[in-house]
């Protein structure tokens, strides 16, 4: 019963037996469980009666796996089933475990008394239930009411009523809030599939929305800010979006801050934790008021290349902007938080305001800043632009201890990046290279080895996206860096960073020996499993990647990395395949065989077998 698996195993492997063994096992099921299995307060009949039917249950399991009862058990066994039903229909090996709950969905149930209204009838009904208060008899009329305005293309049909009103329905707050929602549940594109013209409902719910009282606004912002971020691709489009969308950014200010209790910190609400809980991985900039207005703001952005000057005086943008800019409290750090992730975009358009608005913030040193930070290193691309304005901070940045490990990783991969770009592309880097230096030089040993990640990762993505060969990338890039950037220091030989080097020379293809050479300085042994960790495991284009060691010097070199990176001591970790590269130099270069790296490796093979 607590431990089924034994149950099971003892039906399916029963035949198995020696009849002595067989003879025992159901002598031992024949005894019934212990009475003290249940408590003293049951009946003793009913007592009785459960023991009985464990025993049967196991021998009919035993059964239908299969099993061969002596004709005494089997006469003892049909006896005592009549008495329970269900083990008479009893079919199933697991019949009787304990199973994990499982979730079941509750189907909507709406309100069909809706199908028969319309217009101001209608409209107030849905209003009237849903500010009705919840009861305990599973007949919640709020409940019923939001399900048959999400089902189907009802939202069509109340938009229909709110057209019908003389004030656009002012007075159905809480209609209009659940209408937004509605529309928010489901995507444009679903609705379309639908056959509905999604323009068409965008520009009629727009002019219906533009005449609401600004009580009727607060009172629903929740369902209207969702209605226009999901529709922000087609609100867009018209003159009449940018008026909703200044009719209801103060409201949304005011109902976002609100959220903020007096006296409280301003947060974010973190919605995700790093593993460690050090730090939040991400925020809620989204699902309030104000983020929902954002999506509609960055939905009308255009790309640069077609309009470079979007934000020039007199310009729908240049006011949305301006209105964003002077948000107050939790709104204005959702503002820049929303707004660092798109800081390449703004220093394009307009670096001026840029740097005033979100360069500055990201400078100051308090807490708001390391907000911003995190939303940074997040989503922002922080390229060649941005490094130029801000790559002194974010070398401050990656290594303060106040913002958690994963923000610090990113803000080193993009610093790494970037200077490796500026190396293969033979161009001054924003940030010296001596600064990149002593910042790898400051960093706790497992983001430095994350950076020294960096590098084999650099390698494989590049091959696949540019015209570049993998032995081009090493030494025009990779190589480099080692030799002008990485810190020279033997001490900076770490497990860590060797792992993440190991990659290298299996991705530098026939450079493989140079890259060797460039990382040896920096190889210790680490915990190598198997040659996946050099990426020399599996195969690539239907050839094996050992055999990326073609040439004696090759051979040698692997030699030399593996003898480096395979502890000598009592316990070290040996690759499981270690064996298959040792045959690869075998073939290769038989005269490495000889050496005592070679002779050490392949005793040392001899753990794994």
């Amino acid at each position: 019963h607590l431990y089924p698996e034994i149950a099971r195993l003892r039906a399916i492997r029963f035949a198995e037996f020696d009849a002595k063994s067989q003879k025992a096992i159901i002598s031992r099921i024949r005894r019934r469980p212990p009475k003290s299995f249940w408590t003293k307060d049951i009946e003793v009949a009913k007592v009785n009666d459960a023991r009985l039917y464990w025993v049967i249950r196991e021998m009919k399991r035993l059964q239908i796996a299969g099993a061969k009862l002596t004709p005494a058990d089997e006469k003892w066994l049909a006896n005592n089933i009549s008495k329970f039903t269900d083990l008479q229909q009893m079919n199933r090996i697991d019949e009787g475990f304990l199973h994990a709950p499982r979730v079941s969905g509750v189907p909507p149930n709406p309100d069909r008394k809706f199908d028969t209204l319309s217009g101001l009838e209608r409209l107030k009904q849905l209003e009237a239930d849903l500010l009705a208060p919840r009861d305990n008899f599973g007949k919640d009329k709020a409940e019923r009411a939001w399900d048959w305005i999400r089902e189907n293309n009802n939202t069509i049909l109340i938009l229909e009523d709110l057209e019908s009103t003389d004030n656009a329905g002012a007075q159905f707050q809480k209609v209009w809030d659940m209408f937004g929602m509605a529309c928010f549940t489901n995507s444009p594109s679903e609705a379309e599939q639908a056959g509905r013209n999604i323009n068409d409902e965008t520009i009629r719910t727009l002019r219906l929305i533009r005449k609401l009282p600004t009580e009727t606004v607060r009172g629903a912002i929740d369902g209207l800010s969702s209605w226009l971020s999901y529709r922000a691709h087609h609100v867009v489009n018209f003159p009449e979006g940018f008026e909703v969308w200044n009719l209801f950014w103060p409201e949304a200010v005011n109902n976002t801050n609100l959220r903020q209790k007096d006296g409280e910190p301003i947060n974010l609400s973190t919605v995700a934790w790093s593993e460690n809980n050090h730090e939040p991985l991400d925020s809620d900039t989204l699902n309030t008021p104000v983020g929902k207005l954002l999506d509609v703001y960055f939905k009308a952005c255009p790309n640069l290349g077609v309009d470079p000057h979007p934000f020039s005086e007199g310009k729908p943008l240049r006011q949305m902007r301006d209105k964003i800019a002077s948000a107050t409290e939790r709104s204005d750090l959702i503002v820049r938080c929303r707004m660092v992730e798109e800081l390449p975009y703004f220093f394009r358009a307009d670096p001026d305001w840029a740097q005033e608005h979100l360069v500055n913030a990201l400078t100051d040193d308090n807490e708001h800043a390391l907000g911003l930070w995190r939303a940074a290193a997040r989503r922002g691309h922080f390229g060649r632009e941005v490094q130029e304005k801000i790559g002194d901070h974010m070398i401050m940045r990656a290594t303060d201890l106040r913002l958690g490990r994963e923000t610090r990783q990113r803000i080193v991969f993009r610093l790494v990046v970037e200077c490796l770009h500026s190396i293969l592309e033979k161009r001054t880097h924003p940030v010296s290279h001596k600064s990149i230096q002593q910042l790898l030089r400051n960093l706790d040993d497992e983001v430095r080895a994350y950076a020294a990640g960096i590098l084999p990762q650099f390698l494989r993505e590049m091959q696949e996206s540019s015209k570049h060969t993998a032995e081009d990338l090493f030494t025009s890039a990779v190589e480099p860096f080692l030799q002008t950037v990485w810190p020279q220091e033997h001490s900076f030989a770490t497990p860590g960073v060797s792992h993440s080097f190991a990659g290298i020379p299996a991705l530098s293809k026939s450079a493989f020996s140079k890259a060797v050479k460039a990382i040896e300085r920096y190889l210790v042994p680490f915990e190598c499993w198997s040659m996946l960790e050099y990426w020399l495991f599996g195969e690539e284009d239907g050839t094996e990647k050992i055999s990326l060691i073609d040439s004696p010097d090759k051979a040698e070199a692997l030699l030399r990395m593996l003898d480096l990176t395979i502890g000598t001591v009592e316990g070290s970790v040996i690759p499981y395949d270690l064996n298959r590269a040792l045959d690869q130099i075998r073939m290769i270069d038989p005269s490495l065989t000889s050496r005592p790296a070679f002779r050490r490796l392949e005793t040392a093979t001899r753990r794994t077998s």
